[in-house]
């Protein structure tokens, strides 16, 4: 699929090959401004559709490449494909980043429920299909005892674009015996927060999956569900499992 600023007369000039490629990640709105900001005459990007029959920009019939999910394009919803990092943040210094992440507010009162979770004797993982550089500062200012995220790739103290998948969106139950076996606890004696579809097969392992804020067919496979503003009207749900 190509876009001209113009219609071409005679042979075309400069065509922006799935947009400013080599400036900014490729078939993204980034890459497509930048093109049009350096003149390009016309953009070329690609599309493939989505589970939900959406039409998606990208070049790979496979998420792999160019995101932080695996797979082929086809097999996710549009919700889902918009959870993916497209390397939005590729050529952004390190310290940059840290700074962005250090500004992203938490949730009110995920500090106290957390609190009150260790001071229960609660061992607490971080299992996120997310980055490395946010679970890690989350992790540790709340205090969790193990974290695992998908990590944010640098070269030369910048964003190279990579992401090494630890995590894809629904990989989390991949992790869940070797966090048990870290505890010394079974799947049926842990329980599990989250808002996303890609929580659900995790819901389906544990003791007790909380579905919190989330979508009603993501509560609908919960064991509960929880609408709240304040994180710490969890802690009733889980005041019967602790002493």
């Amino acid at each position: 699929m190509t876009w001209w600023r113009r219609p071409p007369e005679g042979p075309a000039r400069i065509v922006a090959h799935r947009g400013a490629s080599g400036y900014v990640p490729e078939n993204t709105l980034l890459a497509f401004q930048r093109a049009y900001e350096l003149g390009a005459d016309a953009i070329e990007c690609d599309v493939h559709l989505s589970a939900d029959g959406q039409p998606v920009v990208i070049h790979d019939r496979t998420l792999d490449r160019t995101t932080s999910g695996r797979g082929p394009v086809s097999a996710l919803t549009v919700a889902e494909l918009r959870m993916l990092d497209a390397g939005a943040w590729r050529g952004v210094p390190w310290e940059e980043i840290q700074e962005i992440v250090g500004r992203i507010p938490y949730r009110p009162g995920a500090k106290e429920a957390v609190a009150a979770l260790k001071e229960k004797g609660v061992r607490l993982a971080l299992l996120s299909s997310g980055l490395d550089i946010l679970a890690a500062r989350v992790a540790e200012e709340l205090g969790f005892d193990v974290w695992i995220a998908n990590g944010l790739s640098f070269t030369g103290g910048v964003v190279d674009g990579w992401v090494q998948i630890r995590v894809p969106w629904d990989g989390k139950p991949a992790h869940l015996n070797a966090i048990c076996r870290m505890f010394g606890a079974t799947p049926l004696e842990t329980a599990a927060v989250g808002d996303s579809h890609g929580d659900v097969p995790l819901f389906e392992r544990v003791g007790l999956g909380i579905a919190v804020n989330a979508e009603p067919e993501i509560c609908a496979c919960a064991h509960v569900s929880l609408e709240c503003l304040d994180l710490r009207e969890l802690l009733p749900v889980f005041a019967p499992y602790l002493p």
